[in-house]
């Protein structure tokens, strides 16, 4: 996968894997960019760490890790891939389990129960910014994989195959 990437991809493939990325982590983060001006409205102060403690960005992290799943089965499994699925799993069973431990705490009133706050920040944007990483790598695979013009692929098959047609015809007329 890695050798597609460097040797495929086109300056193309990379703005369009950028893009998606972008669209992704704009639309995952709404939450927390649409709550700054909501709560500076109504005083209310609120820092951004207050949406990782939550476990809002462990389960940002599991929704991105999750798609990028599908295109890594699709195509002919490997070794290489195997490991990549494995790593991504690994990384959506830790990124839920922060979420459901978080969760968990918060409503069985556990709150005397310690957490490491500054680990868990940190896993948590370590594991967002992952996810941001594994999914751009996997779009721009994808981009430089599937560079065959479908047009073009679809008339050369045509030619062979009245090519043959046409050589079968001639051997019955022999």
């Amino acid at each position: 996968m890695l050798k597609i990437v460097l040797t495929q991809s086109r300056k193309e493939d990379w703005r369009h894997a950028l893009l998606s990325v972008g669209y992704y982590a704009a639309g995952a983060l709404m939450p927390v960019w649409l709550s700054v001006p909501i709560l500076f409205l109504f005083s209310q102060p609120m820092g951004f760490p207050t949406f990782i403690d939550s476990g809002q960005f462990a389960i940002y992290s599991a929704a991105a890790f999750s798609p990028i799943l599908y295109p890594l089965t699709r195509q002919n499994p490997g070794a290489e891939k195997t490991l990549y699925q494995l790593v991504i799993h690994i990384c959506i069973v830790l990124a839920a389990g922060i979420f459901v431990g978080l969760t968990v705490i918060d409503s069985l009133d556990l709150g005397h129960i310690p957490i490491n706050l500054p680990f868990l920040r940190v896993s948590s944007i370590i594991l967002f910014v992952l996810a941001l990483g594994a999914m751009f790598f996997i779009e721009l695979h994808e981009n430089a994989y599937n560079e065959i013009d479908v047009t073009e692929e679809r008339l050369n098959r045509r030619e062979r195959l009245d090519e043959e047609f046409d050589r079968g015809l001639q051997s019955t007329e022999e």
